[in-house]
């Protein structure tokens, strides 16, 4: 998989709200943004971060940081998402 299959991928894993959740790990059919990209490998992570880091909003450098944040919801998630695809599309 390319980084942009990756990261549609994620949000396809992430297609609605009941999917998502705050913490670590996943649990009852739910994911944290972390857990919800596909996993192939460390070499396609190191290619997919960056991208996903480079668009996190100011003050977050850490995904699971912004994931869990108190104020962060499923909407900012998926425009998160949006924005790393939008990158990648332009790679």
């Amino acid at each position: 998989m390319t980084p942009l299959e990756v990261l549609r991928a994620t949000k396809e894993r992430l297609s609605s709200p009941r999917r998502w959740r705050k913490g670590g790990g996943t649990t009852g059919g739910r994911a944290c943004l972390v857990n919800s990209i596909p996993g192939e490998g460390k070499v396609l992570w190191m290619r997919v971060t960056p991208l996903l880091r480079a668009v996190l909003p100011v003050g977050f450098d850490d995904l699971g940081c912004f994931n869990d944040a108190p104020h962060t919801t499923y909407r900012d998630i998926i425009a998160l998402l949006d924005r790393a695809i939008a990158l990648a599309e332009e790679e």
